[in-house]
């Protein structure tokens, strides 16, 4: 009699189709969050709002979700917001806010599209970053660094007791990297590579954001090259960095006619920022 041997159809390279080996226990969870949202960093936790952007995407774990706000329970993190480890750019500084230190005022009337809950981080990583021309919160105008994509680094004892609830449908045990790792991405972007030529959206989006905290002085005006930023252990591939294929980095000096007469004001240099897509970033509140 002839034996039957057990065949394993595979469908693409996803994480998503991956098999899962029952017997691996994640250690580390990696939440990755894209695009412009408002970190509330409150001891004991974390309260993250993705605002309603017109033509923005919203996706948990790679799937569309519904409005809503969604808990995260079996991850554990630091104690108080003074114990968490940042790794971010130099110039990320004026993304980062003390809500104290500016009188920030948050207008409860406006409803974000998401709102998560969770613990505070042991460690928040910048993976990707890029130069932006601003007016920051104390009202100077300056080129700073835009972190675009943040890790949020948590420790879990195993999968059984990782989820969001509601579940919008992730299963952490479906993601294990490397045998200790698991991750979620959650996103709230224009879909594909969300091009942005004239770099109204992007800015339109950044006001939006902004607009949670009545008197910030924040502005956004565009965004130009990509900045080396960090990495975290555990992110398969296609989460190490979500925009570098989305991102294409111009430093090529161009000619362009130009006709000058007795109107016409004398030439000067000038930063000359680039959007070509709709990359945008977050701001994180600290309290106090």
């Amino acid at each position: 009699m002839a034996a039957s041997i057990p065949v394993l159809a595979t469908n693409g390279c996803s994480v998503m189709n991956r098999p899962t080996d029952s017997t691996m226990s994640a250690k580390a969870l990696n939440v990755i969050f894209s695009g412009p949202m408002i970190f509330l960093m409150e001891t004991p936790q974390l309260r993250v709002l993705v605002p309603r952007i017109s033509g923005h995407e919203y996706n948990i774990d790679h799937a569309a979700a519904a409005s809503g706000t969604f808990t995260l329970r079996g991850a554990a993190g630091a104690a108080d917001v003074t114990q968490i480890r940042y790794d971010v750019p130099q110039g990320a500084d004026a993304f980062h806010l003390s809500r104290s230190q500016l009188h920030l005022v948050m207008d409860t009337q406006k409803q974000p599209f998401f709102t998560f809950l969770l613990p505070l981080p042991n460690r928040i990583v910048a993976l990707s970053a890029r130069e932006a021309d601003i007016v920051d919160a104390f009202g100077n105008r300056r080129i700073a660094v835009m972190p675009t994509s943040y890790a949020f680094v948590y420790d879990v004892s195993g999968t059984e007791k990782l989820a969001l609830e509601p579940n919008p449908g992730w299963k952490a045990a479906n993601s294990i990297v490397q045998g200790k790792f698991t991750n979620l991405l959650i996103t709230g972007e224009l879909p594909g590579q969300g091009l942005d030529p004239t770099g109204q959206h992007a800015r339109a989006a950044f006001s939006e954001m902004t607009s949670f905290f009545p008197g910030l002085q924040l502005q956004f005006f565009g965004s130009g090259r990509q900045v080396q930023s960090g990495t975290v252990e555990g992110l398969p591939p296609e989460l190490a960095h979500p925009h570098s294929s989305g991102i294409r980095n111009s430093n090529t000096a161009k000619l362009v006619p130009a006709v000058l007469n007795s109107s016409t004001a004398h030439p000067r240099l000038m930063p000359a920022l680039m959007i070509e897509n709709c990359t945008m970033g977050g701001i994180i509140v600290t309290k106090p």
